[in-house]
């Protein structure tokens, strides 16, 4: 799960995005308004309304290797999961980890802002859906 290959981006229809490794996909059997993908993530923030470039605004990527990696007993990488509903997902797609820290890191948008300038965060704290 923590190939960086295997990470992927959603943007929903407000511009939340979600950056990480599928963790369960959505139930068939449930209404379309019910069904959420589940995901262990790595990296949020939000598509820049005006350029639409990515602005990562928390990087959960410490907490996920702590979970991953089993560091904390009797807690699993599901404990930090970000529920997306799928009905609300406009953009789905891989996302090169490596790609992003070699050529995006340390950019600025065409806005002004820049594109990686996380918030700290604590860690074990219940991570938003995009509901």
């Amino acid at each position: 799960m923590s190939d960086e290959e295997g990470a992927i981006m959603t943007c929903d229809e407000n511009g939340k995005v979600f950056i990480g490794f599928v963790l369960g996909m959505p139930d068939p059997a449930l209404p379309a308004e019910e069904r959420v993908l589940s995901i262990a993530p790595i990296m949020s923030g939000s598509m820049c309304k005006d350029f639409q470039q990515l602005h990562i605004t928390t990087d959960y990527s410490e907490a996920f290797y702590t979970y991953h990696n089993g560091i904390l007993e009797g807690q699993s990488i599901d404990d930090i999961a970000a529920l997306v509903f799928t009905k609300k997902i406009k953009i789905l797609r891989r996302f090169d980890i490596a790609l992003f820290d070699s050529f995006f890191k340390r950019k600025v948008c065409a806005c002004g802002h820049d594109i990686y300038l996380p918030r700290p965060h604590r860690q074990n704290v219940s991570i938003a859906t995009s509901k």
